[in-house]
C-alpha cells in the first residue's frame, strides 16, 4: 500500500492510503484508506511524495 509524505508549512506527515483524489468543491487533495478520507490538504501549499512499499 502506498505511503504518501505530505509537506506543508514546514511540517511533514506520512500517510498510508489506498488512493488519492481531489475535492470538487474546494480543490483540496484527499487521501483515502478503506473507503474513508484519512487526510485532506491544500495541494497548492504542499509537496507530496509517494512511495510504493
Amino acid at each position: 500500500m502506498p505511503t504518501f509524505e505530505v509537506t506543508t508549512d514546514g511540517k511533514t506527515l506520512s500517510v498510508v492510503a489506498d488512493s488519492t483524489d481531489h475535492n470538487q468543491n474546494d480543490g483540496n487533495l484527499r487521501l483515502w484508506k478503506d473507503g474513508a478520507i484519512v487526510a485532506e490538504f491544500q495541494w497548492w501549499n504542499s509537496i507530496v511524495r509517494k512511495d510504493d512499499v
